[in-house]
């Protein structure tokens, strides 16, 4: 299971380096790729302006949000008007172009994703752990039914265990997870100075890589 205590006691102290002012570099330059799109999976959303940038694109965005304080910064910061429902064991927030659901990403089932045909995803392959990015691919493939395409800005400094949260995510474990469903396709890398941290970890890189993942036709 994530560590979700991790992230809400990061939220709740406001350590929240992690979040960005404005959209990435990357979902501005691509956005026309979820030009045939309408619904748009978010996951690990927290309280990020992609959002809003995807939502004046024109698509309908859903999210999934572990921390409360995250959503409830998201809808004040952005003076939006979203009702508070509850389905099952999940709690979401409903309205002006947004749905976000507060939980367990896990917890949700088909039927809460159903229509969304392309994913954003900045957020939760760095923040799961090696475990749960394979549960995570298999989440993908087995809930999110009519997902044809995914943008992700992703980390990688090689295959350091215990380097993380964020993790790296390498070109290998995409292959392995993905390849078989998905053509992958680096859309743009950015090599970065290599933290302390990391090298003392035995990482010899560092950079961010944004990959396309594009549904096979028999996939």
């Amino acid at each position: 299971m994530p560590d979700y205590q991790f992230w809400s006691e990061r939220w709740l102290n406001n350590q929240i380096g992690f979040h960005m002012n404005g959209p990435h570099k990357s979902l501005i330059e691509f956005i026309d790729l979820f030009k045939v799109h309408k619904k748009i999976f978010v996951p690990l959303c927290g309280k990020s302006p992609d959002m809003i940038f995807l939502r004046q694109y024109g698509l309908e965005v859903i999210g999934v949000e572990f921390s409360e304080i995250a959503i409830l910064d998201f809808i004040k910061e952005n003076n939006l008007k979203m009702i508070k429902h509850e389905v099952r064991d999940l709690i979401f927030y409903e309205g002006d172009g947004f749905k976000i659901y507060q939980g367990n990403l896990f917890k949700l089932f088909e039927i809460d994703l159903a229509g969304v045909t392309c994913c954003y995803d900045r957020a939760s392959m760095v923040a799961f752990n090696q475990q749960e990015r394979v549960n995570y691919s298999q989440f993908l493939k087995d809930i999110v039914k009519d997902l044809t395409l995914i943008l992700a800005p992703l980390l990688d400094y090689g295959e350091v265990l215990d380097a993380g949260p964020p993790f790296s995510v390498t070109a290998r474990e995409l292959n392995l997870l993905y390849g078989k469903n998905f053509e992958l396709e680096v859309l743009r890398s950015d090599e970065t100075p290599l933290r302390d941290n990391l090298k003392s970890k035995g990482a010899i890189y560092e950079k961010e890589v944004t990959w396309l993942f594009k549904k096979k036709i028999n996939g």
